[in-house]
């Protein structure tokens, strides 16, 4: 209830769960991935689309579509885009 009088995002245990989402990341999963899929899950975090990131990183979205791919790959996180919101909302603390 805190996080949400706060106005952030709140996901129960049973959803993380569910989207096999880690409350606890490692550093060590972080640093598998690359400069740019950091740089890619950075702007997501600030709640930039698909589209405005290609724009900023001056790359077709099919190319930041296959690194949100491999970030949930090397995350492991299930395959739907919604997982990995929840996961950069969840960990954001990473990222400021």
């Amino acid at each position: 209830l805190e996080a949400v009088v706060k106005g952030q995002q709140y996901f129960s245990k049973d959803i993380l769960r569910h989207l096999n989402i880690s409350k606890e990341p490692s550093s060590q999963v972080l640093n598998e991935l690359t400069l740019t899929e950091r740089n890619v899950l950075e702007l997501i975090a600030k709640n930039k689309t698909t589209r405005e990131i290609s724009q900023m990183l001056f790359v077709t979205i099919k190319t930041i579509e296959k690194h949100r791919t491999n970030i949930r790959v090397k995350l492991g996180l299930d395959s739907r885009s919604y997982s990995l919101l929840v996961w950069v909302k969840e960990n954001y603390k990473l990222f400021i």
